[in-house]
């Protein structure tokens, strides 16, 4: 029984250990910025095995303390991890087809109601614009005019 239970866990393990090592971010080197004196992080990224990405983030003193900068740091090497997997074209197609399929979802019941706008006119004869404290008015024949704003 301890046997069956010890080989699910690994078993467990050996998945989610695969579903996690899509993308792997290691930092190369935590530099000073040479022209703007800021923290550079300069971190590689590994997708699926390859080197897909070597990039560099900035912080300073304004980001925080030191625990809150390494928080920083990590997380956005995390989103960053995150975005790059999105980017796979089998994942960005995925992406598209399912938030297409829910906006379809979404908009084909108010496109049902708005059946009955199919046929509506209306003329407008003018148009307003506020700019500046002044009031300007244009109209279809022309017949404009402009006047203060009376706060």
């Amino acid at each position: 029984m301890r046997r069956a239970i010890f080989m699910g866990l690994i078993l467990v393990f050996f998945l989610c250990g695969q579903a996690f090592a899509q993308c792997v971010w290691k930092i190369q080197s935590v530099e000073q910025d040479p022209d703007r004196g800021s923290i550079l992080v300069v971190t590689q990224y590994t997708l699926n095995g390859q080197v897909a990405q070597v990039g560099h983030t900035r912080y300073d003193e304004q980001s925080g303390g030191l625990a809150d900068i390494k928080l920083l740091i990590q997380k956005d090497l995390q989103d960053h991890c995150a975005a790059l997997i999105r980017r796979i074209p089998e994942n960005d197609d995925f992406i598209q087809l399912e938030t297409l399929k829910a906006q379809k979802e979404l908009t084909q019941p108010l496109i049902q109601a708005l059946q009955t706008e199919a046929g509506k006119s209306e003329s407008v004869k003018q148009s307003v614009i506020i700019w500046k404290s002044k009031t300007i008015t244009v109209t279809d024949d022309s017949k404009n005019s402009i006047s203060n704003i009376i706060p």
